[in-house]
């Protein structure tokens, strides 16, 4: 745990699901339909308590980024590419 002067001058890497969620800046009930609809990452269990990986998060905001900016011809043409 951090001592009481550590303000966390770092991220935490695992987050529990409210703190997950803000930190893709949707609410915690969008979040956890995006996770049961298997669209967001699974969290990690450590005991009783569900974690997500704050890597896997940028990961997932990639993505969604990623979908934005791709045209639906640039979809068909990557899921099938032309042949020889």
């Amino acid at each position: 745990m951090p001592s009481a002067t550590d303000a966390f001058a770092y991220p935490p890497r695992l987050l529990g699901a409210e703190a997950a969620a803000r930190y893709i800046g949707i609410s915690p009930s969008k979040f956890a339909e995006l996770v049961a609809a298997g669209r967001a990452p699974k969290p990690a269990k450590l005991d009783a308590r569900s974690l997500w990986d704050r890597h896997q998060l940028d990961a997932f905001a990639d993505d969604l980024i990623a979908a934005r900016d791709t045209s639906p011809r640039d979809e068909f043409l990557r899921r099938f590419p032309k042949r020889k």
